[in-house]
């Protein structure tokens, strides 16, 4: 399958001198190292093969704006910082080598939120959390273990990318769908598209 993935000139260059790119563990920003520790952690349940001894997955698109728009557009902001060079690695991978998710409830994982079956539900489970003084907007993690596992577990429903719920998750034709594996080889890699961030 075709996959797309953004990065840094820097792994370009890595990618071409050693042959493989993994995900360097100094690159990872530390805020986002728990929920991306989570999703090496899913990856290794869930998909059928071995972890090649690195700690962090990278990332791809599947669907970068639902089924019409594939491939991410260059000319869009915040694929790299401003102004950084990088590149649109167009790449072909077997899909066993790769755990697919929603992008946009990824953000209920980036966040710590609850992610709901449906806003009634949600707003449900946070009434049970003001009744105990809890608030996963501020505590994080939440103080009382049952909760914050509840609240962890919600984060599974981000696998399920035929599940839509209004106000929650979008239809698959129109969800965004990221792909997270654990290397790019050279031998992946169909073209090269280099950009300057804007």
């Amino acid at each position: 399958m075709i996959l797309w993935s953004i990065q840094t000139s820097g792994a370009v260059q890595e990618l071409k001198t050693k042959g493989v790119l993994r995900q360097n563990a100094n690159h990872v920003d530390r805020s986002l190292r728990k929920p991306y520790k989570w999703m090496a952690h899913k990856m290794e349940e869930l998909l059928d093969i071995p972890k090649p001894g690195c700690e962090f997955p990278l990332w791809c698109w599947f669907h970068w704006e639902g089924e019409e728009k594939k491939r991410p557009d260059l000319r869009c902001k915040a694929h790299l910082p401003k102004g950084e060079q990088g590149a649109r690695l167009t790449i072909e991978v077997d899909d066993k080598y790769v755990l697919f998710s929603d992008f946009d409830l990824w953000h209920f994982v980036l966040n710590y939120w609850y992610l709901p079956f449906s806003s009634q539900e949600g707003d449900h489970f946070e009434k049970k959390l003001e009744s105990k003084n809890l608030d996963f907007y501020t505590m994080k993690p939440l103080p009382n273990p049952l909760f914050d596992r509840l609240i962890v577990k919600s984060w599974d429903r981000i696998f399920d990318l035929e599940w839509e719920a209004e106000e929650v998750a979008l239809p698959f034709n129109k969800k965004s769908i990221q792909g997270t594996i654990w290397e790019i080889s050279i031998e992946h890699v169909r073209k090269i598209d280099w950009f300057y961030a804007r």
